[in-house]
Protein backbone atom coordinates (compact mmCIF):
# COMPACT_ATOMS: atom_id res chain seq x y z
CA UNK A 1 0.00 0.00 0.00
CA UNK A 2 1.94 3.18 -0.26
CA UNK A 3 3.91 5.54 0.18
CA UNK A 4 2.75 4.19 1.70
CA UNK A 5 5.60 5.24 0.72
CA UNK A 6 5.65 8.66 2.50
CA UNK A 7 4.53 7.48 5.78
CA UNK A 8 5.87 4.44 5.46
CA UNK A 9 9.03 5.69 4.95
CA UNK A 10 8.41 7.91 7.89
CA UNK A 11 7.60 4.99 9.77
CA UNK A 12 10.73 3.24 8.93
CA UNK A 13 13.29 6.42 9.66
CA UNK A 14 11.59 6.60 12.61
CA UNK A 15 11.91 2.79 13.81
CA UNK A 16 15.29 3.33 15.67
CA UNK A 17 13.14 6.28 18.07
CA UNK A 18 10.03 4.87 18.15
CA UNK A 19 8.23 2.52 16.57
CA UNK A 20 -4.67 26.08 10.24
CA UNK A 21 -5.23 27.07 13.23
CA UNK A 22 -7.32 27.64 10.02
CA UNK A 23 -11.04 27.83 9.98
CA UNK A 24 -11.36 24.78 7.88
CA UNK A 25 -14.88 25.97 6.87
CA UNK A 26 -16.73 22.89 4.79
CA UNK A 27 -18.29 23.50 1.73
CA UNK A 28 -20.81 20.56 0.80
CA UNK A 29 -20.28 18.84 -2.53
CA UNK A 30 -22.93 16.02 -3.78
CA UNK A 31 -24.84 14.77 -0.57
CA UNK A 32 -28.21 16.85 0.84
CA UNK A 33 -27.37 15.63 4.81
CA UNK A 34 -30.80 16.58 5.89
CA UNK A 35 -32.11 14.04 3.47
CA UNK A 36 -29.60 11.52 4.21
CA UNK A 37 -28.98 8.22 6.81
CA UNK A 38 -27.49 8.88 10.27
CA UNK A 39 -24.48 7.22 8.94
CA UNK A 40 -23.91 9.82 7.03
CA UNK A 41 -24.54 12.67 9.67
CA UNK A 42 -22.00 11.24 11.65
CA UNK A 43 -19.72 10.91 9.41
CA UNK A 44 -19.76 14.68 8.48
CA UNK A 45 -19.37 15.66 12.52
CA UNK A 46 -16.66 13.20 12.33
CA UNK A 47 -14.44 15.06 9.57
CA UNK A 48 -16.00 18.09 10.75
CA UNK A 49 -14.43 17.86 14.41
CA UNK A 50 -10.86 17.24 12.69
CA UNK A 51 -11.36 20.06 10.20
CA UNK A 52 -11.74 22.43 13.30
CA UNK A 53 -9.53 21.40 14.79
CA UNK A 54 -6.71 21.63 11.60
CA UNK A 55 -5.91 18.10 11.33
CA UNK A 56 -7.81 17.23 7.98
CA UNK A 57 -8.03 18.75 4.86
CA UNK A 58 -9.88 17.00 1.84
CA UNK A 59 -12.44 14.73 0.30
CA UNK A 60 -14.39 11.80 1.65
CA UNK A 61 -16.66 10.45 -0.79
CA UNK A 62 -18.95 7.26 -0.26
CA UNK A 63 -20.16 4.78 -3.20
CA UNK A 64 -22.72 1.93 -1.97
CA UNK A 65 -24.38 -0.42 -4.62
CA UNK A 66 -22.38 1.61 -7.21
CA UNK A 67 -24.54 5.19 -6.05
CA UNK A 68 -22.37 7.80 -4.72
CA UNK A 69 -24.09 8.72 -1.09
CA UNK A 70 -21.52 11.19 0.93
CA UNK A 71 -19.57 13.16 -1.14
CA UNK A 72 -17.87 16.33 1.42
CA UNK A 73 -15.25 18.51 1.21
CA UNK A 74 -13.18 20.39 4.27
CA UNK A 75 -10.48 22.58 4.39
CA UNK A 76 -7.94 24.57 1.84
CA UNK A 77 -6.31 23.61 -1.29
CA UNK A 78 -3.49 26.59 -0.56
CA UNK A 79 -3.91 27.01 3.45
CA UNK A 80 -1.05 30.21 2.79
CA UNK A 81 -3.60 31.98 0.02
CA UNK A 82 -6.72 30.35 1.99
CA UNK A 83 -8.16 29.16 -1.40
CA UNK A 84 -11.29 26.75 -0.20
CA UNK A 85 -10.34 22.82 -1.08
CA UNK A 86 -13.29 21.54 -3.75
CA UNK A 87 -14.57 18.57 -4.38
CA UNK A 88 -12.99 17.94 -7.80
CA UNK A 89 -9.68 19.25 -6.74
CA UNK A 90 -6.60 16.15 -6.77
CA UNK A 91 -3.97 15.65 -5.44
CA UNK A 92 -1.05 13.41 -5.47
CA UNK A 93 -1.54 9.69 -5.36
CA UNK A 94 1.53 8.30 -4.07
CA UNK A 95 1.52 4.62 -3.86
CA UNK A 96 -2.15 4.16 -5.35
CA UNK A 97 -0.15 4.92 -8.44
CA UNK A 98 0.99 1.06 -8.01
CA UNK A 99 -2.36 -0.05 -8.28
CA UNK A 100 -2.42 1.25 -12.37
CA UNK A 101 0.93 0.03 -13.14
CA UNK A 102 0.17 -3.23 -11.96
CA UNK A 103 -3.40 -3.19 -14.29
CA UNK A 104 -1.32 -1.94 -17.13
CA UNK A 105 1.41 -5.56 -16.72
CA UNK A 106 -1.79 -7.52 -16.25
CA UNK A 107 -3.72 -6.00 -19.03
CA UNK A 108 -0.31 -6.39 -21.20
CA UNK A 109 -0.32 -10.08 -19.97
CA UNK A 110 -3.95 -10.84 -20.79
CA UNK A 111 -3.08 -9.66 -24.53
CA UNK A 112 -0.31 -11.91 -24.81
CA UNK A 113 2.53 -8.94 -24.70
CA UNK A 114 4.09 -9.93 -20.99
CA UNK A 115 4.57 -13.18 -19.40
CA UNK A 116 4.01 -13.08 -15.65
CA UNK A 117 6.23 -16.18 -14.53
CA UNK A 118 9.14 -15.75 -17.77
CA UNK A 119 12.66 -13.94 -16.25
CA UNK A 120 13.09 -10.17 -16.03
CA UNK A 121 16.45 -11.01 -18.60
CA UNK A 122 14.12 -11.79 -21.58
CA UNK A 123 13.48 -7.73 -21.31
CA UNK A 124 16.29 -6.54 -19.41
CA UNK A 125 19.19 -9.10 -19.63
CA UNK A 126 21.75 -6.39 -18.48
CA UNK A 127 20.25 -6.37 -15.14
CA UNK A 128 22.12 -8.03 -12.23
CA UNK A 129 20.64 -11.52 -11.25
CA UNK A 130 17.62 -10.93 -14.40
CA UNK A 131 17.42 -14.50 -14.93
CA UNK A 132 16.28 -15.31 -11.37
CA UNK A 133 13.62 -12.59 -11.16
CA UNK A 134 9.89 -12.85 -12.87
CA UNK A 135 7.35 -9.97 -13.66
CA UNK A 136 5.12 -11.53 -10.62
CA UNK A 137 8.10 -11.09 -8.08
CA UNK A 138 8.26 -7.52 -9.04
CA UNK A 139 4.39 -7.30 -8.97
CA UNK A 140 4.03 -9.16 -5.42
CA UNK A 141 6.79 -7.01 -3.75
CA UNK A 142 9.37 -10.46 -3.81
CA UNK A 143 12.26 -9.34 -5.67
CA UNK A 144 14.70 -9.09 -2.87
CA UNK A 145 15.38 -5.40 -4.66
CA UNK A 146 17.03 -2.35 -2.68
CA UNK A 147 15.46 1.23 -3.24
CA UNK A 148 17.11 4.06 -4.71
CA UNK A 149 18.39 6.89 -3.03
CA UNK A 150 16.31 9.17 -4.35
CA UNK A 151 19.24 12.15 -3.34
CA UNK A 152 21.43 10.71 -4.97
CA UNK A 153 20.05 10.41 -8.43
CA UNK A 154 21.54 13.04 -11.33
CA UNK A 155 19.37 14.83 -12.31
CA UNK A 156 19.98 14.03 -16.04
CA UNK A 157 19.95 10.60 -15.24
CA UNK A 158 16.07 10.07 -14.60
CA UNK A 159 14.57 8.43 -17.25
CA UNK A 160 12.97 5.04 -16.26
CA UNK A 161 16.19 2.74 -18.49
CA UNK A 162 18.40 5.22 -16.64
CA UNK A 163 16.57 4.67 -12.76
CA UNK A 164 16.46 0.83 -13.26
CA UNK A 165 20.01 0.71 -14.10
CA UNK A 166 21.04 2.35 -10.60
CA UNK A 167 18.31 0.13 -9.44
CA UNK A 168 20.33 -2.84 -10.61
CA UNK A 169 23.31 -1.40 -8.90
CA UNK A 170 22.57 -1.49 -5.60
CA UNK A 171 22.98 -4.45 -3.60
CA UNK A 172 20.13 -6.82 -3.41
CA UNK A 173 18.09 -7.52 -0.17
CA UNK A 174 17.37 -11.25 -0.09
CA UNK A 175 17.47 -13.70 -2.94
CA UNK A 176 14.24 -13.20 -5.35
CA UNK A 177 11.14 -15.10 -4.00
CA UNK A 178 12.58 -15.97 -0.79
CA UNK A 179 10.76 -12.97 1.33
CA UNK A 180 8.70 -10.10 0.74
CA UNK A 181 9.25 -6.30 1.30
CA UNK A 182 7.36 -3.20 0.00
CA UNK A 183 9.18 -1.69 -2.91
CA UNK A 184 8.94 1.10 -4.70
CA UNK A 185 11.96 0.12 -7.06
CA UNK A 186 10.53 -2.90 -8.19
CA UNK A 187 7.37 -0.84 -10.04
CA UNK A 188 9.75 1.77 -11.53
CA UNK A 189 11.01 -1.67 -13.10
CA UNK A 190 7.52 -2.42 -13.81
CA UNK A 191 6.70 0.80 -15.31
CA UNK A 192 9.93 0.25 -17.84
CA UNK A 193 8.90 -2.75 -18.88
CA UNK A 194 4.92 -1.36 -19.44
CA UNK A 195 7.01 1.11 -22.11
CA UNK A 196 9.24 -1.48 -23.90
CA UNK A 197 5.96 -4.24 -23.81
CA UNK A 198 3.50 -1.57 -25.69
CA UNK A 199 5.84 0.64 -27.05
CA UNK A 200 4.88 3.85 -25.42
CA UNK A 201 5.72 6.27 -22.32
CA UNK A 202 4.60 4.87 -19.48
CA UNK A 203 1.85 7.71 -18.91
CA UNK A 204 1.03 7.51 -22.49
CA UNK A 205 -0.41 3.66 -21.87
CA UNK A 206 -2.33 4.77 -19.09
CA UNK A 207 -4.37 7.07 -20.65
CA UNK A 208 -4.77 5.45 -23.57
CA UNK A 209 -5.68 1.89 -21.69
CA UNK A 210 -7.32 3.42 -18.95
CA UNK A 211 -8.06 6.88 -18.59
CA UNK A 212 -10.10 7.87 -21.59
CA UNK A 213 -11.80 4.31 -21.62
CA UNK A 214 -13.11 4.68 -17.88
CA UNK A 215 -13.51 8.74 -18.85
CA UNK A 216 -11.39 10.07 -15.90
CA UNK A 217 -10.91 13.54 -16.34
CA UNK A 218 -9.17 14.33 -13.43
CA UNK A 219 -5.89 12.34 -13.05
CA UNK A 220 -2.76 12.26 -15.02
CA UNK A 221 0.80 12.36 -14.34
CA UNK A 222 2.59 14.88 -11.75
CA UNK A 223 5.31 15.58 -14.24
CA UNK A 224 2.82 16.55 -16.56
CA UNK A 225 3.04 20.42 -17.25
CA UNK A 226 -0.54 21.22 -17.32
CA UNK A 227 -2.47 18.93 -14.89
CA UNK A 228 -5.96 18.00 -15.88
CA UNK A 229 -7.66 19.49 -13.51
CA UNK A 230 -7.43 21.63 -9.88
CA UNK A 231 -4.59 20.41 -8.21
CA UNK A 232 -4.24 21.27 -4.40
CA UNK A 233 -1.09 22.43 -3.11
CA UNK A 234 0.76 19.43 -0.52
CA UNK A 235 1.18 20.64 2.86
CA UNK A 236 2.64 19.17 6.05
CA UNK A 237 2.03 20.70 9.85
CA UNK A 238 4.36 23.42 10.45
CA UNK A 239 4.04 26.68 12.35
CA UNK A 240 1.37 29.82 12.24
CA UNK A 241 -0.15 31.14 11.27
CA UNK A 242 -1.71 28.34 8.85
CA UNK A 243 -0.30 25.27 10.89
CA UNK A 244 0.60 24.14 7.63
CA UNK A 245 3.77 24.59 5.30
CA UNK A 246 4.58 23.83 1.39
CA UNK A 247 7.21 21.00 1.53
CA UNK A 248 9.85 20.40 -0.89
CA UNK A 249 8.88 17.41 -3.37
CA UNK A 250 10.89 14.88 -5.11
CA UNK A 251 10.92 14.73 -9.30
CA UNK A 252 7.56 13.25 -10.21
CA UNK A 253 10.20 11.52 -12.58
CA UNK A 254 12.03 9.68 -10.03
CA UNK A 255 8.98 7.78 -8.88
CA UNK A 256 7.58 6.50 -12.29
CA UNK A 257 5.20 3.36 -11.51
CA UNK A 258 5.31 3.80 -7.77
CA UNK A 259 4.18 6.87 -6.74
CA UNK A 260 3.79 9.48 -10.06
CA UNK A 261 -0.08 10.18 -10.49
CA UNK A 262 -2.27 12.44 -9.29
CA UNK A 263 -6.30 12.37 -9.05
CA UNK A 264 -9.27 13.25 -7.59
CA UNK A 265 -12.04 11.21 -5.35
CA UNK A 266 -14.46 11.13 -7.76
CA UNK A 267 -11.64 9.46 -10.29
CA UNK A 268 -10.48 7.34 -7.62
CA UNK A 269 -14.21 5.83 -6.90
CA UNK A 270 -14.36 4.85 -10.70
CA UNK A 271 -11.29 3.48 -10.77
CA UNK A 272 -12.06 1.72 -7.65
CA UNK A 273 -14.89 -0.15 -9.22
CA UNK A 274 -13.33 -1.25 -12.60
CA UNK A 275 -10.90 -2.26 -10.71
CA UNK A 276 -13.42 -4.41 -8.48
CA UNK A 277 -14.83 -5.79 -11.56
CA UNK A 278 -11.78 -6.60 -13.46
CA UNK A 279 -9.92 -8.58 -11.07
CA UNK A 280 -12.91 -10.13 -9.06
CA UNK A 281 -12.43 -8.45 -5.60
CA UNK A 282 -15.70 -10.35 -4.43
CA UNK A 283 -13.88 -13.58 -4.53
CA UNK A 284 -10.12 -12.51 -3.37
CA UNK A 285 -8.57 -14.67 -1.35
CA UNK A 286 -5.22 -12.91 -1.76
CA UNK A 287 -4.19 -9.61 -2.13
CA UNK A 288 -5.10 -8.45 -6.11
CA UNK A 289 -1.74 -7.23 -7.27
CA UNK A 290 -1.31 -3.22 -6.75
CA UNK A 291 -3.38 -4.06 -3.91
CA UNK A 292 -3.54 -4.95 -0.22
CA UNK A 293 -6.32 -7.55 1.16
CA UNK A 294 -7.27 -6.65 5.37
CA UNK A 295 -10.08 -9.56 6.77
CA UNK A 296 -10.38 -7.95 9.88
CA UNK A 297 -13.33 -8.67 12.05
CA UNK A 298 -14.60 -11.05 8.90
CA UNK A 299 -15.11 -7.90 6.69
CA UNK A 300 -13.16 -8.40 3.60
CA UNK A 301 -11.32 -4.81 2.82
CA UNK A 302 -9.45 -4.34 -0.13
CA UNK A 303 -7.35 -1.19 -0.02
CA UNK A 304 -4.72 1.22 -1.60
CA UNK A 305 -3.04 4.15 0.50
CA UNK A 306 -0.66 6.76 -0.39
CA UNK A 307 1.24 9.07 1.95
CA UNK A 308 3.84 11.37 0.95
CA UNK A 309 5.78 14.68 1.09
CA UNK A 310 1.89 16.45 1.63
CA UNK A 311 -0.19 14.64 -0.13
CA UNK A 312 -2.40 11.30 1.44
CA UNK A 313 -5.04 9.60 -0.43
CA UNK A 314 -7.04 6.27 0.25
CA UNK A 315 -9.46 3.70 -1.49
CA UNK A 316 -11.07 0.89 0.62
CA UNK A 317 -13.49 -1.20 -0.72
CA UNK A 318 -15.80 -3.89 0.99
CA UNK A 319 -17.14 -6.41 -1.85
CA UNK A 320 -19.72 -8.05 0.03
CA UNK A 321 -21.48 -4.66 1.12
CA UNK A 322 -20.86 -2.65 -2.35
CA UNK A 323 -19.35 0.00 -0.10
CA UNK A 324 -16.20 1.83 -1.90
CA UNK A 325 -14.87 4.74 0.71
CA UNK A 326 -12.38 7.14 -0.94
CA UNK A 327 -10.43 9.79 1.03
CA UNK A 328 -8.12 12.41 -0.40
CA UNK A 329 -6.45 14.98 1.15
CA UNK A 330 -2.76 17.60 1.43
CA UNK A 331 -2.34 18.41 5.11
CA UNK A 332 -0.45 15.20 5.87
CA UNK A 333 -0.94 13.24 9.18
CA UNK A 334 -0.17 10.04 10.41
CA UNK A 335 -3.67 9.54 12.07
CA UNK A 336 -5.22 8.86 7.91
CA UNK A 337 -5.12 5.06 8.09
CA UNK A 338 -7.19 5.79 11.69
CA UNK A 339 -9.55 8.27 9.76
CA UNK A 340 -9.61 5.94 6.96
CA UNK A 341 -11.04 2.29 8.44
CA UNK A 342 -13.08 5.02 11.01
CA UNK A 343 -14.82 6.31 7.41
CA UNK A 344 -15.85 2.71 6.90
CA UNK A 345 -16.90 1.49 10.21
CA UNK A 346 -19.45 4.68 10.50
CA UNK A 347 -20.39 3.85 6.56
CA UNK A 348 -21.28 0.48 7.66
CA UNK A 349 -23.10 2.71 10.87
CA UNK A 350 -20.64 2.25 13.69
CA UNK A 351 -19.84 4.78 15.73
CA UNK A 352 -16.43 6.30 16.68
CA UNK A 353 -15.04 9.30 18.10
CA UNK A 354 -12.79 11.54 16.15
CA UNK A 355 -10.77 12.43 19.57
CA UNK A 356 -9.56 15.39 17.71
CA UNK A 357 -6.81 17.64 18.72
CA UNK A 358 -7.37 21.22 18.53
CA UNK A 359 -4.22 23.38 18.52
CA UNK A 360 -3.49 26.15 21.34
CA UNK A 361 -2.62 29.28 19.53
CA UNK A 362 0.22 30.65 21.61
CA UNK A 363 4.05 30.86 20.80
CA UNK A 364 6.44 30.07 23.40
CA UNK A 365 8.39 32.39 24.63
CA UNK A 366 12.25 32.83 24.46
CA UNK A 367 13.07 30.78 27.79
CA UNK A 368 10.80 28.49 26.95
CA UNK A 369 12.82 27.67 23.24
CA UNK A 370 15.63 27.83 25.18
CA UNK A 371 14.81 25.47 27.91
CA UNK A 372 13.26 22.68 24.98
CA UNK A 373 15.38 22.81 22.54
CA UNK A 374 18.22 20.14 22.32
CA UNK A 375 19.19 16.45 21.98
CA UNK A 376 17.84 13.59 24.17
CA UNK A 377 18.67 10.11 24.09
CA UNK A 378 16.65 6.60 24.21
CA UNK A 379 19.42 4.72 23.69
CA UNK A 380 23.36 4.86 23.33
CA UNK A 381 21.90 4.67 19.54
CA UNK A 382 18.41 6.19 19.28
CA UNK A 383 18.05 9.99 19.91
CA UNK A 384 15.83 13.03 18.56
CA UNK A 385 16.89 16.39 18.40
CA UNK A 386 14.77 19.61 19.17
CA UNK A 387 15.42 22.98 17.57
CA UNK A 388 13.57 26.18 18.13
CA UNK A 389 12.54 29.41 16.09
CA UNK A 390 10.79 32.08 16.67
CA UNK A 391 7.39 30.28 15.42
CA UNK A 392 8.20 27.14 17.94
CA UNK A 393 9.68 23.64 17.84
CA UNK A 394 10.86 20.91 15.23
CA UNK A 395 11.87 17.69 16.01
CA UNK A 396 14.15 15.43 13.86
CA UNK A 397 14.81 11.69 15.11
CA UNK A 398 18.70 10.20 14.65
CA UNK A 399 20.26 13.44 12.83
CA UNK A 400 17.90 13.00 9.86
CA UNK A 401 17.12 16.16 7.31
CA UNK A 402 13.22 14.58 7.68
CA UNK A 403 11.78 16.64 10.57
CA UNK A 404 8.05 17.16 12.40
CA UNK A 405 7.07 20.55 13.65
CA UNK A 406 5.62 20.57 17.53
CA UNK A 407 1.85 21.28 17.13
CA UNK A 408 1.09 23.38 20.12
CA UNK A 409 -1.84 21.72 21.87
CA UNK A 410 -3.58 21.12 25.34
CA UNK A 411 -1.67 18.18 27.26
CA UNK A 412 1.74 18.73 25.15
CA UNK A 413 2.69 18.91 21.87
CA UNK A 414 1.43 16.73 18.51
CA UNK A 415 3.97 15.39 16.32
CA UNK A 416 1.14 15.45 13.30
CA UNK A 417 3.24 13.85 10.87
CA UNK A 418 5.45 11.47 12.68
CA UNK A 419 2.36 10.50 15.30
CA UNK A 420 1.87 10.90 18.57
CA UNK A 421 2.96 14.04 20.84
CA UNK A 422 5.96 14.67 22.90
CA UNK A 423 5.14 16.03 26.26
CA UNK A 424 7.70 17.82 28.87
CA UNK A 425 7.36 18.50 32.86
CA UNK A 426 6.79 21.65 33.29
CA UNK A 427 8.83 24.16 32.86
CA UNK A 428 9.21 26.65 35.82
CA UNK A 429 11.72 29.96 35.81
CA UNK A 430 15.38 28.37 34.74
CA UNK A 431 14.65 24.59 35.18
CA UNK A 432 14.79 23.56 31.91
CA UNK A 433 12.97 19.72 31.42
CA UNK A 434 16.01 16.80 31.75
CA UNK A 435 13.67 14.52 29.39
CA UNK A 436 10.88 14.57 27.34
CA UNK A 437 7.95 11.80 26.72
CA UNK A 438 7.29 10.78 23.57
CA UNK A 439 3.71 9.35 23.45
CA UNK A 440 2.61 7.52 20.47
CA UNK A 441 -0.95 7.52 18.64
CA UNK A 442 -3.87 5.64 20.68
CA UNK A 443 -4.41 3.70 17.64
CA UNK A 444 -0.74 2.20 17.31
CA UNK A 445 -1.19 1.51 21.44
CA UNK A 446 -0.73 4.58 23.33
CA UNK A 447 2.88 3.44 24.24
CA UNK A 448 5.40 6.13 26.16
CA UNK A 449 8.68 6.40 25.66
CA UNK A 450 11.42 9.08 27.93
CA UNK A 451 14.28 10.42 25.75
CA UNK A 452 16.62 11.85 28.12
CA UNK A 453 18.53 15.26 27.25
CA UNK A 454 22.47 14.44 26.17
CA UNK A 455 24.73 15.47 28.51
Amino acid sequence: MGNLTGFKTTLALLSGVFAFVSACSQQQATSDVSAAPDWATHLESYFEALADSGEFSGVVLVRKDGETQFHKVWGFADFAAQRPFSADAAVGLASITKSFTAAAVLQLAKEGKLDLDAPLADWLPYFPNSENITIRHLLGHRAGLAELSYAAVPADARELEQLVRQIGARPPLFPPGENQRYSNAGYVILAHLVERASDMAYADYLAEAFFASLELSCIGDLGSPVPTCDLAAPHQPGPPPAYAFRPERRDPALLAGSGSLYANAEALAVWADYASQQFNFADAEQAPYGWGLDEENSVKTIFQLGISEGYLASIRVLPEDSLTIVMVGNLENARWIEWAEAAVAISRGEIRDPAPRPIVDQAPSADERNCLAGRYLLDESQFVDISADQNGFWLSPNGLSVRDYLTPVADGYDLRRFGGRIETPQMTGSECPDEIYWRALPYWGGDVRTFVREG
